[in-house]
């Protein structure tokens, strides 16, 4: 897209076409300009004149301003409410966590700079944490957080923190906090089963076929009889009133 045509060039080019007898085709030739361009300059300029109804050029520029800072400023409040989310979840300090919260608002298309500013961060400190390589603790938490995930799916998803936090420290010997356990787990998105039984919600489907296929019947409200196979199974209390002598 060709750079806008300074002020004071597109003005020339409208009083020239005031003259009379003068051909905005040629003028617009001449000027190396389009025709369709050079009658929009003229249209425009009928307006600020008063000859023709319409938005004059400091209406207009004051209308592209107040878009402008109406863009800004709902682009300020969206990143605030995405930090204020952001630094609740991961339960830190602003500071510790300021460059994974612009890189990632940088890849949702908000700029550095404005994420920077409404942030309170320099620009260098950002690119500079970006450039430095990951620290120690990231890459641990990094490989744990793929063991927490294991133990997860193995659960069917039912195990919260607690439950993959015993089983990383007993069954495998990890030494890690729960806290740490909890953090990882939010920002990877598991969470276990909730003993409240939720609309719609049912279990995951069992690891292994019943091979012994047994049967759970209720013969009484207050009394279940566990059988494998209708011979193997226990008699039932007798339902005949009883007879007197």
């Amino acid at each position: 897209m060709p750079a806008p045509k300074p002020l004071e060039f597109r003005r020339r080019a409208v009083e020239l076409t005031r003259v009379p007898g003068a051909s905005v085709a040629t003028i617009a030739k001449d000027l190396g300009i389009s025709e369709s361009c050079l009658r929009r300059w003229m249209a425009k300029d009928d307006v600020d004149a008063g000859r023709r109804e319409g938005l004059t050029s400091s209406e207009h520029e004051e209308l592209v301003r107040l878009r402008r800072e109406n863009r800004r400023q709902a682009m300020e409040i969206e990143i605030l409410k995405r930090a204020s989310a952001y630094f609740a979840q991961e339960n830190v300090l602003p500071p510790k966590m300021s460059a994974p919260l612009v890189r990632e608002l940088a890849a949702d298309g908000y700029p550095v700079a404005v994420t920077c500013e409404v942030l309170g961060i320099a620009r260098s400190s950002y690119y500079e944490a970006v450039a430095r390589p990951p620290s120690k603790r990231a890459v641990a938490d990094a490989e744990l957080a793929v063991t927490i995930e294991r133990v997860h799916t193995d659960s069917r998803g039912t195990y919260g923190a607690p439950r993959v936090h015993a089983e990383l420290k007993l069954g495998l010997g990890i030494a890690c906090g729960r806290k740490r356990v909890a953090r990882l787990m939010r920002r990877a998105g598991l969470a276990g089963v909730c003993h409240r039984r939720k609309r719609g919600q049912r279990p995951a489907p069992a690891t292994h076929e019943d091979l012994v296929q047994r049967v759970f019947t209720a013969d009484a409200p207050d009394r279940v009889w566990f059988t494998d196979s209708v011979a193997n199974a226990p008699p039932k209390p007798s339902t005949a009133p009883a007879t007197a002598g």
